[in-house]
């Protein structure tokens, strides 16, 4: 329960800032970002992690424990769309809870972009399927709707030696009332964390 003594009861927004101004003063140990192109920053990526689950960021906190994360990030070909799309990877990746609440696994794509020399942005957008529930009567269970949801998150990192990076995670999934079927509902689900990757 560390990192929901960390997070689960703080704003992510306030947090952000926090990493943000560690990070903008730590220029010896990263690489200038603003000299490389987007094609390379950066390349293919395995990256672990563990966050907060159900913090609460954009509705009520019902669930519990923490998430431990894997995820692979692939550069792709550069075909037109990919151009046109502004370099985006492909990605794959599993939230596993430790407290028998809802997991997920996800895919879709991920941007990053550098902000000054060393920090970087990035967003993920894509879908996801969780074993949760889709209704319930339950209080202490989140009622997404439908089995399969939207996902996005928001990072703020850092790039070190060129090859491993360090980053916060805010990650959102929910159906958006967009998705046909299911119960209807869409309470949605936030976990906020640390992301730990390797290039290769």
């Amino acid at each position: 329960m560390l990192l929901r003594t960390l997070f689960g009861h703080c704003k992510p927004a306030a947090v952000f800032a926090g990493v943000f101004f560690i990070c903008a003063s730590q220029s010896a140990t990263a690489i200038e970002w603003s000299q490389l192109a987007p094609t390379q920053v950066p390349a293919n990526e395995f990256r672990i992690g563990i966050a907060a689950h159900d913090v609460g960021a954009f509705g009520k906190q019902e669930e519990e424990g923490e998430d431990y994360s894997g995820e692979l990030r692939l550069a792709l070909p550069r075909w037109g769309w990919v151009d046109f799309l502004q370099h985006p990877r492909a990605m794959l990746g599993v939230n596993v809870n430790n407290s028998a609440d809802t997991s997920a696994a996800y895919g879709g794509l991920s941007w990053h972009w550098p902000l000054g020399r060393h920090v970087f942005i990035g967003f993920d957008f894509g879908l996801a399927v969780h074993d949760g529930e889709t209704e319930t009567i339950r209080t202490d269970r989140k009622e997404l709707g439908t089995r399969v949801l939207f996902r996005e998150a928001l990072e703020l990192g850092v790039l070190i030696q060129d090859k491993y990076t360090l980053s916060l995670r805010l990650d959102h999934i929910s159906n958006g009332h967009i998705i046909p079927g299911g119960s209807g509902s869409n309470e949605g689900l936030d976990t906020f964390g640390i992301m730990y990757g390797m290039r290769f």
